[in-house]
């Protein structure tokens, strides 16, 4: 049960009796909800209320002595009491392990701890019946392949608006957030020919003419040969793992790997693939895997020194099998850097053995039940610890025959959730969820992408080099929002901070990782209240006129407080939302600690961040719930972050885009005054003056109409020199002729906005005739 703070309570079973002079107060209870909710008081019938209390009062208390007799044992001792484990932002998780052997040992702490939530939740709920103990809601809730595309239409000539007549202009690079790191995408292009994904093929066509090059198909087998099992192995694809005779992958459906990514630097083309495959290994039939997805992101380096012109396919030089879900990937000149995440199985092996309603816990009280669960987990936390352990060690590429002399320094701290008033000595772990410690692995794996292949393994190919670093982050997150300057690698996700009181919020913690030598490098950790929204919420900084420091500037949202009043759910905090930046400790400040100093506030009450953008000292943030604040940031000095204008218009912008210094094009959708959704929307905004920023140009496309590009920056594309717009766009509407799935180009500069072509996807051409 939940208070009027929308906190979860205290596990203590306190009577609170209530006179009838109270009776108009809200009052909170932590008994079992099966009494409280029997608790009535009558202002009219003070005799019967007093009756009633006095009977409930006798009722309880017999209840619970019986549910725990005082003959059975009540001094079993908790093992989250005893952890030593850090809090997430304690800079002591930055030292990572000298040697495997304490990595183990944490991960054995970790699994103590996490079995020990566990039961306690169980008991919650079986023994207290507080189905409520262990489900909680978020601050604010929830927040609402090969086909060709061919010209269809053209309502103007694009030369008679004034747009250039010469030689065209070059644009073919991937919009990236920031200059000189590229991000990963699946087309990419040098103006001469582009290279396109398409499922497990990568297509080469030559930019001028259209004409297919080349087509290459991935391998299916993993970097040391082993394939997807046949049916002559007892399994075939879309069936569960079964055991095998040897090793092979078994996938969930049919297919193989799917190109998620690519790279592209000077004559060599990096493919990143996701590979939805189980692996079976005979030695391990009686342990499932810990992490998932084993060699589930899959890496191939093409050489592109001579292209095929016959459509054969590209000449492969390396590959490499890395270990989790691919996220995201960057490079800088010749240095790749690509994060996966996997997440750690522990029902599989530890909490599915101490649920409660297991039939081994039939008819058991509560001490006893905790008794019994404790005895029959204590050698499962062993061998997870020791399996989880190896795994890790195997994925880094290093021997897992003698972890106690290998190092693990690339590896930061097992560490828990964060407890906001106690982070460093507090041993009570958060009460309203079970999440908090070995959630997900989240690694960052560095290489050359101009390295000289020279040994050849057994598949005929050579492996990539890598550098990894890991880090757990105890988070909920299933996935993390990841930002890349030139020199720093920021892993956030969301987190949630505890008190002495019960009452939490929601956080974002932050990891960064110095880009140095080609490798990432654990640097530093901070947090900041809320959570944000994409990678366009957090951007890095140095202020060269200032101290020389390195600053991170993170939007967020601090999502609105429910909670029940009177046994009534509802709304008791508005949203706020904030820009606060953080001082990365330097190599003369001894710590690994962000520092803030400075936050931003004020802006869109009752609302939400929709886009965010960080351009050297100035910011821009737009929040809606039935309007568009349209906010500038002056962020001169970092310490003294504030909001300098603000524009109110209808609608709202999911994304931001610099034209020049005074101009910002922003893609989104327009809305009435009332907040309703009325169709895609492409707005300018002039900013020369940041006090009073002034829409100057709107287009709104009609009817239910989207855009990749709401969400997806790379599908974005504006030409400055031809000042076009070239969007994805999906219409659909009743009307005749309304449904249109393909690509627009708009004229788009400060004195228009209109369409120009229509580009609709021969699918659908095809269709209506």
């Amino acid at each position: 049960m939940e208070g009027g703070g929308g906190q979860p309570m205290d596990r203590s079973n306190s009577i609170v009796i209530v006179s009838s002079d109270d009776a108009s107060e809200s009052t909170v209870d932590h008994s079992p909800r099966s009494y409280f909710k029997s608790w009535i008081i009558y202002k009219k019938k003070p005799i019967i209320a007093i009756a009633t209390i006095v009977i409930v009062a006798v009722v309880t208390v017999s209840v619970l002595l019986t549910r725990r007799p005082d003959n059975e044992p009540s001094n079993i001792s908790s093992l989250y009491a005893k952890h030593d484990l850090p809090y997430f932002t304690n800079e002591s998780i930055l030292n990572g392990y000298g040697v495997c052997a304490d990595l183990q040992s944490d991960l054995e702490k970790a699994a103590r701890f996490l079995v020990d939530v566990r039961i306690d939740r169980d008991i919650q709920m079986r023994f207290y019946e507080r189905w409520d103990y262990n489900m909680w809601i978020p601050r604010g809730g929830f927040p609402f392949g090969d086909d060709i595309m061919v010209m269809e239409e053209s309502v103007e000539d694009t030369a008679s608006k004034g747009a250039p007549t010469g030689g065209g202009e070059d644009s073919f690079g991937t919009n990236n957030q920031v200059n000189g790191v590229d991000e990963a995408d699946l087309i990419k292009s040098d103006g001469i020919v582009v290279y396109a994904a398409y499922g497990d093929q990568i297509v080469i066509w030559d930019a001028a003419t259209g004409i297919e090059l080349s087509r290459t198909v991935l391998p299916t087998e993993d970097e040391n040969g082993v394939g997807i099992c046949s049916d002559d192995d007892d399994a075939s694809t879309n069936t569960r793992l079964k055991k095998k005779s040897s090793p092979c992958y078994t996938s969930y459906w049919s297919g193989g790997a799917t190109i998620s990514s690519l790279l592209l630097h000077d004559k060599r083309l990096v493919v990143i693939a996701s590979a939805p495959f189980e692996f079976n290994e005979n030695s391990r039939d009686d342990h499932e895997q810990i992490l998932d997805n084993y060699h589930g992101t899959r890496v191939f380096t093409y050489d592109l020194t001579t292209i095929p012109s016959d459509k054969s396919a590209l000449t492969l030089l390396g590959r490499k099998d890395l270990q989790g879900y691919y996220q995201t990937a960057r490079s800088i000149d010749n240095q790749a850097h690509i994060v996966t995440k996997s997440n750690v199985r522990t029902w599989q092996s530890l909490e599915q053995h101490i649920n409660v309603w297991n039939s081994r816990y039939d008819r058991m009280k509560e001490n006893q039940y905790r008794q019994a669960a404790y005895e029959f987990i204590l050698p499962y936390i062993s061998v997870f610890a020791k399996q989880l352990t190896e795994e890790i060690v195997y994925a880094h590429g290093k021997d897992i025959s003698e972890i106690e002399v290998t190092e693990c320094s690339q590896i930061a701290r097992v560490a828990l959730m964060l407890n906001l008033d106690n982070k460093d000595n507090s041993t009570r772990p958060l009460s309203f969820t079970t999440e908090g410690v070995l959630n997900g692995y989240v690694q960052v794996h560095s290489f050359d992408i101009q390295e000289s292949f020279q040994d050849v393994n057994e598949v005929g190919n050579s492996i990539v080099s890598t550098s990894h670093s890991g880090v757990f982050l105890p988070t909920a997150s299933y996935t993390h929002t990841i930002y890349s300057s030139a020199t720093k690698l920021i892993v956030s996700g969301n987190a949630y901070s505890e008190n002495d009181n019960n009452e939490w919020q929601e956080r974002t913690v932050l990891f960064a990782f110095d880009l140095i030598g080609g490798k990432a490098v654990a640097h530093s950790v901070g947090e900041v209240p809320g959570s944000v929204l994409n990678q366009f919420s957090m951007d890095h900084m140095k202020y060269d006129n200032f101290d020389d420091s390195d600053y991170i500037r993170v939007a967020t949202t601090t999502w609105a407080q429910f909670g029940l009043v009177d046994d009534v759910w509802t709304q008791i905090e508005d949203s706020t939302n904030q820009v606060t930046v953080l001082k990365l400790p330097n190599a003369e400040s001894n710590s690994t600690l962000m520092e803030v100093i400075g936050v931003a506030s004020g802006m869109g009450l009752g609302e939400r961040i929709y886009s965010a953008r960080f351009i050297d000292e100035k910011g821009y943030v737009v929040t809606f719930r039935t309007i568009d604040p349209f906010y500038t940031l002056n962020l001169t000095d970092p310490s003294n972050p504030y909001v300098v204008g603000e524009l109110k218009i209808p609608g709202f912008s999911n994304y931001l885009h610099p034209v020049n210094d005074d101009l910002i094009l922003a893609l989104g959708q327009d809305a009435n005054d009332n907040g309703v959704i009325l169709g895609l929307q492409i707005a300018m905004f002039n900013v020369s003056n940041f006090t009073h920023p002034t829409q100057i140009q709107k287009y709104v496309e009609t009817g239910y109409s989207s855009s990749d590009a709401q969400y997806e920056h790379k599908a974005f594309r504006y030409l400055p020199e031809s000042k076009l717009l070239i969007l994805p766009l999906y219409i659909y509407s009743h009307n005749a002729g309304g449904y249109f799935d393909g690509f627009v180009v708009y004229d788009v500069d400060e004195s228009k906005t209109a369409f120009s072509k229509k580009i609709r996807n021969i699918a659908q051409k095809q269709r209506r005739r």
